[in-house]
């Protein structure tokens, strides 16, 4: 077969099994260019020893493999013809060929290490040369130590620095902002901002998946999160998933602000034939994908309106933003150091945040409940109306 017709791959095949659920497999296979043939390679043995761990993360690690076996295989001169012709020389290489973070080039260090030694385990490379050690991490768990630290060479890749919330103030202007540019996820900002979701799990969120808390005339919502994919269409889709399965509460936030937003999102798009809150223009559930790229759209918009009030600290602000790197999870972000402001310990923390599981009795938006109180108090605080700083 000529070279130049095929490469590896990684892809991402979808099953329904008989009850119903979805069950993902990630494989390197190989694909001939300029057609949709694939077929599997026998590095497919060396993902089953993540066949555990969430499809996100099994498709990382096949990523990483996948580039490293292109580079071997077709790019590097002179290229292998076989992996039995592997060496650490060509890991060294490939690791040192790579432009990117220090901390990221010791990620994609540490899965080759393991590659290699399932490629010496199994026989497939003559690798005899190299010294795989053995040890233990805190949790007395094996690993392999790296085999190529202090080996290739570091290209530092300047990055732009990132931020992980935004001011409390500018919340209502973000708000908004999606409320007219991207009305199908304004509701799914709040649940960020307000319950800490990631965006995986916001389109994870199915109506059934909804309870409803009303103390004293505070709406707010009680969140079912579940692993689950509802795209078994789509190959890519529902990746990530839920990070914990758990409940998830979302608190009021600036007022009837998550009430109105839930009424009117229901109203909107509720279809009859689909129980995901949040859909995409064809009706079908929305995909993370889909999220993030509306949600990029409203940071653009809503950076330019900061741009545009005349106050000089708003536009000092809007540069600020502009500056830094910044998506989905700033939503995350931004209710976990609220929560941290407000907090007492750790422990508390983690149980507002989802990061512990909650128990179904665990009661929710009364008096015994400090934290959240005086989170909602912090929103009621800084609630502003717009960007001139006038308060409501």
């Amino acid at each position: 077969m000529n070279r130049n017709n095929y490469a590896f791959s990684k892809q991402i095949y979808k099953s329904i099994r008989e009850d119903g659920s979805v069950r993902q497999i990630v494989s390197i296979d190989i694909k001939l260019k300029d057609s949709k043939l694939c077929f599997p390679t026998p590095f497919n043995a060396f993902l089953m020893e993540y066949q555990n761990r969430k499809t996100s993360t099994v498709a990382l690690i096949a990523g990483i493999i996948t580039q490293f076996l292109n580079y071997v295989f077709f790019e590097m001169y002179p290229p292998i013809s076989t992996i039995q012709e592997l060496t650490l020389q060509h890991g060294i290489s490939f690791l040192s060929s790579i432009s990117c973070r220090s901390e990221v080039k010791t990620q994609y260090a540490e899965y080759l290490t393991k590659f290699y030694f399932f490629c010496h385990k199994k026989d497939m490379a003559a690798l005899d040369d190299i010294d795989f050690f053995v040890k233990c991490n805190s949790q007395q768990k094996e690993y392999i130590a790296n085999i190529f630290v202090g080996k290739y060479e570091v290209i530092y890749k300047k990055s732009i620095d990132a931020i992980h919330e935004i001011d409390i103030v500018y919340l209502p202007m973000l708000f908004d902002t999606a409320k007219d540019i991207a009305p199908d996820i304004y509701l799914g900002l709040l649940l960020q901002f307000a319950g800490g979701l990631r965006a995986s799990e916001i389109v994870s969120v199915e109506y059934g998946n909804i309870g409803f808390i009303n103390d004293g005339g505070i709406f707010a919502l009680k969140l079912k999160l579940e692993d689950k994919d509802l795209r078994p269409d789509l190959s890519t889709a529902f990746i990530a998933k839920v990070k914990r399965n758990r409940t998830q509460i979302v608190l009021p936030i600036f007022g009837d602000r998550l009430k109105e937003a839930y009424e009117t999102h229901v109203k909107l798009y509720r279809r009859e034939n689909v129980n995901a809150v949040f859909i995409d223009k064809n009706g079908n559930p929305m995909t993370v994908n889909t999220y993030w790229k509306r949600f990029n759209r409203v940071k653009k918009n809503f950076i330019k309106r900061l741009y545009e009030c005349q106050d000089l600290e708003v536009q000092e602000y809007a540069l600020f933003l502009e500056c830094f790197r910044w998506s989905t999870h700033i939503g995350r972000g931004t209710f976990s150091n609220i929560v941290a402001e407000n907090a007492n310990n750790i422990g508390e923390i983690a149980i507002i945040r989802g990061d512990t599981n909650l128990s179904s009795s665990l009661p929710y938006l009364n008096d015994n409940r400090s934290v959240e109180k005086k989170v909602q108090n912090t929103f009621k605080q800084f609630y502003r109306g717009d960007c001139y700083g006038e308060d409501d």
